[in-house]
C-alpha cells in the first residue's frame, strides 16, 4: 500500500519510507515462507498427479494382457483375395485348405407383368409372404422354419404401385420391393434380403376383389411357384434363387449364402468370385506378431513405468538434487510390488505330468523376460520367445492373465473375479441344464381354416405372443415350420432374442425353447388351433439349471453356467455336454498381469484411492496458505494504519515544537534590542 504523501510535510521527515520499510520487514519472511511452501506443495501436487498418471498409463497397458483374444489372434494367408476373403477367430483351428469357388449364392427375384405409370392402381387386400425351398421335380414348396412368415396389408390408400412398393418395403417381411423400367413400362420386382434355395419367395394374396389368383387387382402380385401361370403364379421369375457350391480340401460343399461361416470352425469366408478347376490356398496360423507384441505391451508398460518412477524419485550424490518423492514410501511400496509380481511364478498352474517331454512354464523369466541388473528395467530376448510361442504359445497367456483349464473337453472356463482363489477345483454335475417343452398328446389336425382353427397363444420364457397359421392343408412337417417360422417371426419374441424349435414325430408337434434352464418355459396358453394341434392333455414341462459343485461348494446355475461360491467365488464355467457326476478338476491360475492388474484397480479405485487423497490434501494446504495470505494482509494494512497514526502524531507533535523553537528563537533574537532601548 502506498505511504500517505501528507506525512512529514510539517516536519520534513519521510516518515512513508520509514512506514514502508516497517511493514515491509514484517512482510517479507512471512510472504517467502508462504511462498516456498506453496511451491513444494504445487510441486509435490504435480509429482503425485505424474505417479497416478503413470499407473494408470500401466493399468491400460495391463488390459491387452487380460483380453483373451490378445494371445490367439490367428494370421490368414490367402493365395487368391479375388475369389474370396476370411477371416478366423480365436477358436479356429491351424491348418492349410484348399478352396475353389463354383458357384455364388444368389437370391431371388421375381417381377410384375408391365404398369404404364408409379401411380397405375394394383389393388387392394393382404399378402402373404414365404421363403422356402421350391423342388421342380415334385413341384412342392417347402416352408423354411428358420425364416418368419409376414402378412402384408396393402388398403385402397396404398394400392399404387408406388404404394404397393412403399407398404412391402416397411414391413420387414424379408424382402425388398423395387420399381425398373424397362422401356416397355414399369415392373415391380421383389427380391428375397437372403440367398440361396431355401430362401425362395412364395406370395399368397387375399385380393379385396374376391378373386385371389387371377391377373387383376392385387392377385396380380400371387406367386406360387406350384401353381399354373396365370392363375396363382402371376409374377415372373428373373433371378433363381441358388446356393453357394464350393469345394474345400477336395469335399463339396453347399451353403446359401456368400458369407461362410460354418464348413471350417471359427473360420468366415466372403465368397466373391467363382473360378472352376482353380482351388486357392488358405492357410490358418497363430498371429505370433500379435502374440509378440502383447508381450512388448507388458514389458513397454512396466518400462515406461519406471521411468517415471526414477524420474520422480532420483537422488544425485554430486549435486545433491532429488526428485520430489524421493524416499517416498507410497513410490517404494508400489514400485517393490509390482516388481515381486513381475519375478514371481505363477501360481495354480495345472502340473506337467512328464517334465522329459514337456516344459512346466511358471514365470516370464521362462518366456526370455529378465531384468536389467544396471537400469532394473525389464528386457526380452526375442529368440526365445519366439521358441516358446513355437513350443506352446498357450503358455503365455497362462503366464499374464487369469486362466482356468478344465480337464473335460465339455467345461468351457468363461470367467473369474478378483475373490477367485488360485488353486484348482474338483467338478462335479448334479444335473444338466435341459430347455423348456411343450408336446402334443397326439397327432396334430393338419388342415388349418382360417378363424376357425388358425390361432395359437403362446408364453415362451415369460412372453407372451398370439400368432396366426396360413389357412391350407400341411404335412406334419410342414407344420411344424409354419408354427416356427410364426413364433420366431414374433415381434415380441424377436426383440427378447427369443426362438423355438418345432419338431413333429409321427404328426406329434414338440415345441422347444432355445434357451436352458428354469427361464426357459413353453406353453401354449389358448388359441383357436390349441386342441386341434396339441390335444387335450398336452405334456409341458419347464427347462431346469445345471447343478452341481465346484471345489466341493455348492454352486449356482443358471442356465448352463456355473457359477461357484467359497473359494470358487466368481469361477465361471459353462457346461455344454457330458453327463453327471465328476467331471474332473479346473486348474484356475492367475498370471503376473492380472494380478498386477487386480492391484491396481484396487490401488487406484475411487474409493480407495490413495494418491487422489493425497492431492485433495495438499490442495487444502493451499487453500490454507491462501487464507494465511489474506490473514497477514490483514494484518499489514491494520500495522500500516497504526504506523501512519504514530507517525502522524509524531509529525504533528514535532511540528508544534518547531512552532515553540522558532518562537523562542525570535524572542531571543530580539533581546539585545529590548535592552538597548531599556539603557536609553
Amino acid at each position: 500500500m502506498a505511504g500517505f504523501s501528507n506525512i512529514g510535510i510539517s516536519s520534513n521527515i519521510d516518515f512513508n519510507a520509514l512506514i514502508d520499510a516497517s511493514v515491509a520487514a514484517e512482510e517479507i519472511p512471512v510472504k517467502n515462507r508462504l511462498d516456498k511452501k506453496e511451491i513444494d506443495i504445487t510441486l509435490e501436487i504435480e509429482a503425485v498427479s505424474k505417479f497416478k498418471g503413470a499407473l494408470s498409463d500401466f493399468q491400460t497397458a495391463l488390459e491387452t494382457l487380460t483380453d483373451h483374444d490378445s494371445y490367439t489372434k490367428r494370421k490368414i494367408s490367402n493365395s487368391n483375395t479375388d475369389l474370396f476373403t476370411a477371416t478366423a477367430d480365436a477358436d479356429s483351428q491351424f491348418g492349410t485348405y484348399t478352396v475353389e469357388v463354383t458357384q455364388l449364392a444368389q437370391p431371388h427375384k421375381i417381377k410384375s407383368s408391365v404398369f404404364n405409370s408409379l401411380t397405375d392402381t394394383v389393388g387392394s387386400g393382404t399378402l402373404t409372404i414365404y421363403h422356402g425351398t421350391y423342388e421342380s421335380g415334385p413341384d412342392t414348396f417347402t416352408i423354411n422354419p428358420k425364416r418368419d412368415t409376414t402378412i402384408i396389408a396393402i388398403d385402397s390408400d396404398h394400392s399404387t404401385v408406388q404404394g404397393v412398393m412403399d407398404t412391402i418395403n416397411n414391413a420387414d417381411a424379408g424382402v425388398t420391393a423395387s420399381v425398373i423400367n424397362d422401356g416397355s413400362g414399369y415392373h415391380l420386382v421383389i427380391s428375397d434380403v437372403e440367398s440361396g434355395t431355401a430362401n425362395s419367395i412364395k406370395i399368397l394374396v387375399d385380393d379385396d376383389d374376391g378373386t385371389d389368383t387371377d391377373t387383376s387387382g392385387l392377385s396380380q402380385l400371387a406367386y406360387d411357384p406350384t401353381a399354373t401361370a396365370g392363375s396363382g403364379k402371376n409374377l415372373t421369375e428373373t433371378l433363381e434363387a441358388k446356393d453357394a457350391l464350393l469345394k474345400v480340401d477336395g469335399l463339396d460343399v453347399t451353403v446359401s449364402s456368400n458369407k461362410v461361416t460354418d464348413v471350417i470352425p471359427g473360420v468366415t469366408l466372403d465368397l466373391l468370385e467363382t473360378d472352376v478347376g482353380k482351388p486357392s490356398t488358405l492357410k490358418i496360423e497363430l498371429d505370433t506378431l500379435q502374440l509378440t507384441a502383447t508381450v512388448g505391451t507388458f514389458v513397454g508398460g512396466f518400462n515406461n513405468l519406471l521411468d517415471t518412477l526414477n524420474d520422480l524419485s532420483f537422488y544425485n550424490v554430486d549435486t545433491k538434487e532429488s526428485g520430489k518423492l524421493n524416499g517416498d514410501a507410497t513410490l517404494r511400496s508400489v514400485e517393490a510390488q509390482l516388481r515381486e509380481y513381475v519375478i514371481s511364478a505363477v501360481p495354480g498352474l495345472r502340473p506337467v505330468i512328464d517334465t522329459s517331454t514337456e516344459t512346466h512354464y511358471v514365470s516370464v523369466s521362462m518366456l526370455g523376460i529378465t531384468t536389467d541388473a544396471t537400469t532394473g528395467k525389464l528386457k526380452v530376448d526375442d529368440e526365445k520367445l519366439q521358441d516358446v510361442i513355437s513350443e506352446d504359445y498357450k503358455a503365455i497367456e497362462k503366464i499374464f492373465n487369469a486362466v482356468g483349464d478344465p480337464d473335460d473337453t465339455f467345461i468351457n472356463y468363461v470367467s473369474s473375479t478378483d475373490a477367485t482363489a488360485v488353486q484348482d477345483y474338483v467338478v462335479n454335475i448334479t444335473q444338466m441344464a435341459t430347455r423348456g417343452t411343450y408336446a402334443g398328446d397326439g397327432a396334430a389336425v393338419l388342415t388349418i381354416v382360417a378363424d376357425t382353427n388358425d390361432t395359437l397363444s403362446f408364453d415362451i420364457d415369460g412372453y407372451s405372443s398370439t400368432i396366426t397359421l396360413s389357412a391350407q392343408t400341411y404335412t406334419a412337417s410342414e407344420l411344424a415350420a409354419e408354427i416356427q417360422a410364426r413364433v420366431n417371426g414374433s415381434k415380441t419374441f424377436s426383440e427378447q432374442g427369443i426362438e423355438v424349435a418345432v419338431t413333429e414325430s409321427s404328426g406329434v408337434l414338440t415345441v422347444t425353447s432355445e434357451r436352458y434352464g428354469s427361464a426357459s418355459k413353453v406353453e401354449v396358453t389358448g388359441g383357436t388351433a390349441k386342441t386341434d394341434l396339441f390335444g387335450a392333455s398336452p405334456t409341458q414341462t419347464d427347462g431346469v439349471d445345471v447343478a452341481g459343485t465346484i471345489g466341493g461348494v455348492e454352486a449356482t446355475g443358471s442356465g448352463r453356467y456355473l457359477t461357484g461360491a467359497g473359494d470358487a467365488a466368481g469361477l465361471k464355467l459353462e457346461i455344454i455336454g457330458g453327463a453327471t457326476g465328476d467331471r474332473g478338476r479346473v486348474y484356475f491360475s492367475r498370471g503376473v498381469g492380472a494380478i498386477a492388474a487386480e492391484y491396481l484397480n484396487a490401488f487406484l479405485d475411487k474409493e480407495y484411492d490413495p494418491l487422489g487423497q493425497r492431492n485433495e490434501g495438499l490442495n487444502e494446504e493451499i487453500k490454507r496458505i491462501t487464507e494465511q495470505r489474506k490473514t497477514l494482509q490483514t494484518r499489514l494494512e491494520k500495522m500500516r494504519e497504526r504506523l501512519v497514526a504514530q507517525y502522524t502524531a509524531l509529525d504533528q507533535l514535532i511540528s508544534k515544537l518547531n512552532s515553540t523553537g522558532n518562537f523562542l528563537s525570535q524572542q531571543l533574537a530580539n533581546m539585545p534590542a529590548i535592552t538597548n532601548r531599556a539603557k536609553k
